[in-house]
């Protein structure tokens, strides 16, 4: 994976501008009125493509290098490409499941199942730092277990180091029914999981030190009104075994 040491605040700037803003707005508009398909869990169509595979963009523990390689192909994971996503918000509101709360450990209260989501605004004023990454068909089976309720849906992406560059289309994963097979999957005031956010942040630091800044600026936490994590940090974990 390509490291990049600097957030220049030129992109920020960039990213943010009135002219930049405009132009994104006219392309998620356009792209809302296309019929890109989306893939309803547990994705079986998926495997029945023509292609070999498709981009997603990751934006929570696939951020984290060793995390994604539980389930995805090494060279996947080595190949991927830092971008930002818009149209979209990235927010604490998914229940981890039991297996997985027992498998990040003891320690954590059993109030703080909360792991990440994506809401589509349709707003290019909403946006997220993630990972672009390669879903091949051999690792449906395994990332199907891993992303239990989560749907992919297209969304329109820039390149993280140079943004000015066109937007494309890949997939998200985005969890939007609030039950699954009788089990809770959403709840907004979820408590974000201290060991889970610990794993992400870790893996945005991975890239750089600003590419956490992004990501603590563009996450969502549940408080009696939604705030970013910038101005709501959450204590670090003193472990976080991988995802």
């Amino acid at each position: 994976m390509q490291r990049y040491s600097v957030f220049s605040t030129s992109t920020s700037r960039q990213i943010s501008s009135e002219d930049y803003q405009a132009r994104i707005q006219r392309i998620l508009n356009k792209r809302q009125r296309q019929s890109t398909p989306e893939y309803l869990y547990p994705w079986t169509e998926l495997e029945a493509e023509s292609a070999s595979e498709i981009s997603i963009v990751g934006f929570g523990s696939l951020i984290n290098p060793e995390s994604a390689r539980r389930t995805l192909a090494a060279e996947s994971v080595e190949a991927a490409e830092p971008c930002i996503v818009f149209g979209a918000r990235r927010v604490y509101n998914y229940v981890m499941s039991d297996r997985s709360f027992q498998r990040y450990g003891h320690g954590c209260k059993p109030s703080e199942r909360g792991v990440l989501n994506v809401q589509a605004t349709g707003l290019a004023s909403d946006f997220f730092n993630g990972l672009l990454l390669r879903l091949k068909r051999s690792d449906v089976a395994g990332f199907r277990l891993r992303e239990h309720g989560y749907d992919l849906v297209p969304v329109t992406f820039v390149s993280y180091a140079k943004p000015g560059q066109s937007p494309q289309l890949a997939y998200c994963l985005t969890c939007r029914n609030p039950t699954l097979h009788g089990r809770r999957t959403l709840k907004d005031g979820v408590t974000p999981h201290p060991r889970y956010h610990t794993l992400c942040e870790q893996g945005c630091r991975h890239i750089s030190t600003e590419f956490l800044d992004f990501f603590r600026h563009t996450t969502w936490v549940p408080l009696p009104q939604p705030a970013r994590l910038q101005e709501n940090p959450i204590p670090a974990a003193v472990a976080a075994p991988v995802r």
